[in-house]
């Protein structure tokens, strides 16, 4: 073990308080004293493929048995070879059992990554939550059992790796992050637009082109940063975690309401504070239909029960002046 010491810490592995253990001496702890130095291991020398796997299955959980019968099917060998009872032993013998491990970890296990190239890791490399296996002087059977392989098997794979996947992780927040934020105020602009009897602010292509070209251009500028060093240094995130965290809620909140205030302005006091005529004008002036359409100089609308300016006084009094006759003249002179 003082050679693995010695290698570990030249490697920076080992530090000044972390713990070092042999394979042999960590296969007889007790779940209790495993969990207890556990948080500092760092090194474990003369390990076997069965060390790893009570490593690995104590700290994430995987296949640890739940019940009685799990137990005994697990622990055959060694009930049939010493004698070992489950009432006696289940305190005593790593893995422990599904109930004792929950109580010793209410915010669940750990996240667990392995590496491994012999045909006796895959068992290790299966029980993580990611296992990654050598490209090159990897086995079969080992690149099969795990998540990844490394092609070039280089340890700075698996830093850059591991960079590019929190990067990716971090654009698909902020595409999610801009995406609904948009979309909640397209929505809800459209919405209070029609039960307040306006005309739609946005209608279905205009929709159709925040969604196709706007959201696109937006999501792909945000989704096409690459990763910095920074992003190493950053805790990971837990495996329970929401996509959308509460920093993105309240970002999404806050601009959400900010749009919405501003495009209210826009849609209640708009046609005052620019000068412009409300509603939309090119539909109220337009030339079509018959004689039987009239327009009511007094309200401002069309209204064919009263009005008293139909289609062809329009058509009359414009021909030949153009579609800016109606724009701005808006009165008829004999």
């Amino acid at each position: 073990i003082a050679t693995a010491k010695a290698i570990a810490r030249q490697c920076g592995i080992l530090t000044e308080h972390g713990t070092a253990i042999e394979g042999p001496a960590f296969r007889k702890l007790t779940p209790a004293e495993a969990d207890a130095i556990l948080p500092n291991l760092q090194v474990m020398a003369r390990s076997s493929p069965d060390d790893k796997y009570l490593l690995v299955t104590r700290l994430n959980g995987y296949g640890i048995p739940n019940d009685k019968a799990e137990w005994e099917v697990k622990m055959k060998a060694r009930i049939e070879a010493d004698g070992i009872t489950w009432e006696k032993h289940r305190d005593l013998i790593l893995p422990g059992y599904r109930e004792e491990w929950e109580e010793t970890r209410p915010e669940g296990g750990d996240v667990v990554a392995v590496t491994g190239d012999g045909t006796n890791d895959a068992p290790a490399l299966k029980a993580a939550d990611v296992g990654m296996a050598m490209g090159i002087t990897g086995t079969k059977v080992a690149q099969g059992a795990a998540d990844i392989v490394i092609l070039d098997d280089k340890f700075s794979s698996i830093v850059r790796a591991i960079s590019w996947g929190r990067c990716v992780y971090d654009n698909i927040r902020k595409f999610l992050q801009f995406q609904l934020c948009v979309n909640l105020v397209a929505l809800t602009i459209v919405f209070i637009g029609a039960i307040a009897g306006f005309e739609p602010p946005l209608n279905a292509v205009q929709l159709l082109w925040v969604n196709l070209v706007m959201d696109t251009m937006g999501a792909l500028a945000l989704a096409t940063g690459g990763p910095t060093p920074e992003l190493l240094e950053r805790k990971p995130y837990k495996r329970n975690s929401s996509l959308i965290s509460w920093p993105m809620r309240r970002n999404i909140l806050c601009q959400t309401i900010f749009q919405l205030i501003l495009l209210l302005v826009l849609l209640f006091e708009g046609p005052e504070l620019f000068g412009v005529r409300p509603g939309v004008t090119c539909e109220r002036y337009q030339i079509k239909g018959a004689s039987s359409l009239r327009w009511d100089p007094d309200s401002g609308s069309r209204n064919d029960a009263i009005g008293t300016i139909p289609c062809e006084a329009y058509k009359q009094y414009c021909a030949g002046k153009g579609i800016d006759c109606l724009e701005h003249d808006r009165t008829l002179v004999d």
